[in-house]
């Protein structure tokens, strides 16, 4: 069934589609039993029926139903054919009694004698029923097991298609036994009993459906129960419903409303009161357990309560077209615009916790700061979260649609230009997480340090990012979203670098500008000074980010790169500067060239990480770790 929304079925529950059992053989193939119709004109029948014709038959009807008394065997056990011999007598008692019953002038009958014969005619009628009677409870009460719903749904897929050939043989019990039905229930019906026939069918089959859903696990619930159920109990709950709706609808439902149009295709009002009166409560009832944990004031994480709508709603929303199908008599409306309610609350609810979500991201007041500038909760919960909503994309959009009022998709013209278009739940993606990115932006601005706001920024805009790549969120947010979020990340790091590592990258820029200490306006003096900049800059940076992390290994390589590619070479430069100005003793003095080349790559290595490690340069040899560096950690 094409997803065309909820509003559709609106239109379509009112249109009553073909029975499940349209295609189904009307009976294995045997001798006819055909009943006159009532509204066989009775003028033409008495003009066929004489005074002697009318007694033989009432005769031999009473000596066919004299033979099945109380202590005969049960009908069709044994010669089949004298069971139907007595069925086609009482088919031409029952003639008879409708013209006698209309006997008058025109029929030229003996009216003297026409009402003691109906009174017998109607005598025998009434033994014949009773027996009829017992024998079609008989057939339905011994044969549980071949009729039960389950099976006749089975074997109608297996064998729809196949035709019977000419005899008894090679057929299953459960077809000889609902021909047995048929043929009964046919002769009921035909001779003005069929309120009797329907009666015994609905008190036997209502029985055998309640039991057949007592196995599958389902139970009548009531609003009072849900709504008193904690999480676990009506996750149970669910998890059991999830596992027997569409059996029970395919299955069971579907093999009653077959069950029920074979036997019973000789009326179409009995056929489907019985059907109704059978299953409608337990259909409603079944098909309102949705509707009930939709609207449960059950406080549970967004995720777990989105989810278990979703499967909910998912389960309904495919079975919806056997639903249609099975239920479609029009004094079964009721059922269908069950189906319907539970889907359109659960899809308000559904709806409803989404809203829920970005209200929440809005109004979160939370002013703890995340420990180095890492990834905050509130970005992996939101992803975990959004990323798991694309298991069941494809009604989600049609929720959003459903449920959406104008301005819900509503997006700044760049992040639309971004995003795909042509679904509802990419644009709705795609403003939760802008509302998200918008939250983290403000959280970021508590940061006391502009470089660690950035930093943050970058670390969760990256999370973000990896989240969505390594998920169904790419197929929906699109490869320029993407692109346009990595473009972002880049500028927070680049912005980041500037502002932690300024300092050292002017320290060393003079060394760049002089020309690595060519020409003579180079002195031991400037060198110092030079140094002087380069260490205070590098140990007050080193000491105020040893703690800041990179949790994303990749971004993290590529931040370390990125530094050591703008300070490495440089103060290389200036150590081989500082060494031929000051001489190898500056080396080990420690108070003017204080870091080794591969000192400094080391420490630059070791950032990122969340805690210290000294560095592991060999060149350090007899140099100590400034005190400061430890301390600080």
């Amino acid at each position: 069934m094409a997803r065309k929304g909820i509003s559709r079925l609106f239109s379509t529950s009112k249109k009553p589609r073909s029975s499940p059992s349209s295609s189904y053989s009307s009976s294995p193939s045997s001798p006819s039993l055909s009943l006159p119709s009532p509204r066989t004109p009775l003028r033409s029948l008495s003009r066929t029926l004489s005074d002697s014709m009318i007694h033989e038959t009432i005769e031999d009807a009473q000596s066919a139903i004299a033979k099945w008394g109380p202590e005969s065997p049960a009908l069709f056990h044994g010669n089949r054919a004298e069971s139907l011999q007595f069925l086609n007598s009482i088919r031409k008692l029952g003639r008879v009694m409708r013209v006698l019953a209309a006997a008058g002038p025109v029929s030229g009958l003996d009216s003297d004698s026409n009402s003691d014969s109906l009174v017998t005619a109607q005598n025998i009628m009434l033994t014949a029923m009773k027996r009829l009677e017992r024998d079609f409870h008989r057939v339905l009460s011994s044969n549980l097991g071949g009729l039960d719903p389950e099976s006749i749904s089975s074997h109608y897929s297996s064998s729809r298609s196949s035709e019977s050939g000419g005899s008894l043989d090679g057929q299953t019990i459960s077809e000889t036994a609902m021909y047995d039905l048929k043929l009964i229930a046919d002769c009921m019906v035909g001779s003005g009993y069929g309120r009797e026939c329907a009666e015994v069918y609905k008190g036997i089959r209502r029985s055998i459906v309640r039991e057949s859903l007592n196995r599958l696990g389902i139970e009548r619930i009531r609003s009072s129960h849900v709504q008193k159920m904690d999480a676990k109990a009506l996750d149970r709950t669910v998890k059991s419903w999830l596992g027997s709706v569409r059996t029970a609808v395919r299955a069971l439902f579907r093999g009653e409303r077959i069950l029920c149009d074979h036997i019973l295709s000789s009326s179409d009002s009995i056929r489907e009161s019985c059907f109704r009166d059978i299953v409608r409560e337990t259909a409603a009832n079944l098909f309102r357990l949705p509707e009930l944990v939709a609207v449960a004031k059950r406080p549970s994480p967004q995720g777990r309560r989105v989810h278990r709508l979703l499967d909910l709603y998912d389960a309904l929303w495919e079975i919806w077209p056997d639903i249609e199908t099975i239920f479609s008599f029009e004094s079964m409306s009721d059922v269908r615009l069950q189906a319907i309610q539970s889907l359109v609350k659960l899809g308000g609810a559904i709806h409803g916790i989404i809203s829920d979500y970005e209200s929440g991201v809005q109004k979160d007041s939370s002013k703890a700061l995340v420990p180095g500038g890492g990834v905050h909760p509130l970005t992996s919960s939101g992803m975990d979260f959004l990323a798991s909503l694309t298991d069941h994309a494809g009604i989600l959009s049609e929720i959003m649609l459903d449920h959406s009022k104008p301005g819900d998709f509503s997006l700044p013209e760049e992040e639309l230009s971004e995003t795909p278009s042509g679904s509802a739940l990419s644009l709705c993606l795609a403003r939760l997480i802008l509302t998200l990115l918008c939250k983290l932006d403000g959280k970021a601005r508590l940061y006391k340090d502009a470089s660690l706001s950035y930093l943050f920024m970058a670390n969760n805009l990256n999370y973000v990012v990896r989240k969505v790549e390594s998920t169904d969120l790419k197929y929906l947010l699109g490869e320029d979203w993407v692109s346009s979020k990595e473009k972002k990340i880049r500028q927070f790091a680049a912005s980041y670098e500037a502002l932690a590592w300024g300092p050292v990258f002017l320290s060393l820029s003079d060394t760049t500008a002089s020309g690595g200490g060519t020409g003579g306006s180079i002195s031991d003096d400037i060198v110092k000074e030079w140094f002087g900049k380069f260490n205070t800059a590098f140990e007050e940076a080193y000491v105020k980010q040893v703690s800041w992390v990179f949790p994303d290994r990749k971004l993290r390589d590529q931040v370390k790169e990125s530094l050591a590619n703008r300070i490495s070479p440089a103060y290389r430069d200036l150590y081989e500067l500082g060494v031929e100005w000051l001489g190898e003793s500056s080396r080990f003095s420690g108070t003017v060239i204080r870091f080794a080349p591969d000192d400094v790559t080391s420490y630059l290595s070791e950032l990122f990480q969340g805690k210290y490690s000294p560095p592991r340069s060999r060149e350090m040899r007899g140099l100590s770790v400034p005190r400061q560096l430890i301390a600080s950690n």
